[in-house]
């Protein structure tokens, strides 16, 4: 019976709930043996280790016991949800970087990342309302403003249309039919394949910051051309540009 009291002291100590409760477990049960064979026994034995005292602390083991139970399943469910999270983020950056690339690698084939959408004259004329000869004047004036690279100067409908020598209602109405874009989309669609261009043949270029590219390329911040870049390629400027450096 004595050896008990050290080694529920002991597991005190190191803070062992679960063979504390054992110790304590067996305690009880002797001094219950005791209890029917011997009160005389028994007496002195619950007087000098305080059974009461013995049963308070197995009911405070037994419910710290349980509260760490409830921790440890808290816990582990949480583990799981996160394992979880982080094999779909991992699925997902795989997928995305296999996409990415992919993209990349049709950037590179030549031509094959411009959107080259004819139309017949026929069809602008039905289309505009316009006479016939002055979509084709237009229509030629805009392939000689592309192939000059023009675009990446600041330009607007009224000060192209002015340069062309037509004016905006026409120039509008036969880049909506001809190009199947808006004016502010037309020009962005064309600095965008002016970049590409210029970052796939010039390694200096591909230093410059992107900044630097937006604005040489005919955009006015970074921002704006970062976001016509995405919308046109798939990707990301800055990555066209990493995967280019490490070719």
């Amino acid at each position: 019976m004595e050896i008990y009291e050290p080694l529920i002291k002991n597991e005190k100590n190191i803070n062992d709930l679960k063979k504390q409760l054992y110790y304590i477990n067996s305690l009880l049960r002797f001094d219950s043996i005791l209890n029917r064979n011997n009160n005389y026994l028994s007496k002195k034995i619950t007087d000098k280790i305080e059974i009461p005292s013995l049963l308070s602390s197995r009911d405070r083991i037994i419910k710290e016991l349980k509260e760490n139970s409830e921790v440890s399943k808290k816990y582990i469910l949480a583990l799981i949800i996160s394992s979880i999270l982080l094999v779909i983020s991992l699925i997902y950056f795989f997928k995305k970087n296999m996409t990415n690339k992919k993209k990349f690698k049709n950037l590179l084939k030549t031509d094959n990342y411009k959107e080259r959408k004819t139309a017949s004259e026929v069809t602008i004329t039905t289309t505009t309302g316009l006479p016939e000869e002055i979509v084709n004047e237009v229509l030629l004036k805009l392939e000689l403003f592309e192939k000059k690279n023009k675009f990446i100067k600041n330009y607007t409908l009224t000060s192209l249309a002015k340069e062309l020598h037509t004016n905006s209602s026409y120039l509008s109405k036969i880049i909506n039919s001809a190009k199947q874009v808006n004016f502010t989309n037309y020009l962005n669609k064309l600095r965008i394949e002016y970049a590409v261009e210029k970052l796939k043949t010039d390694h200096l270029f591909r230093n410059y910051t992107v900044q630097a590219i937006a604005e040489e390329s005919g955009f006015n911040n970074a921002q704006s051309f970062s976001t016509a870049f995405k919308k046109k390629t798939g990707i990301s400027v800055t990555y066209f540009i990493n995967q280019l450096k490490r070719n």
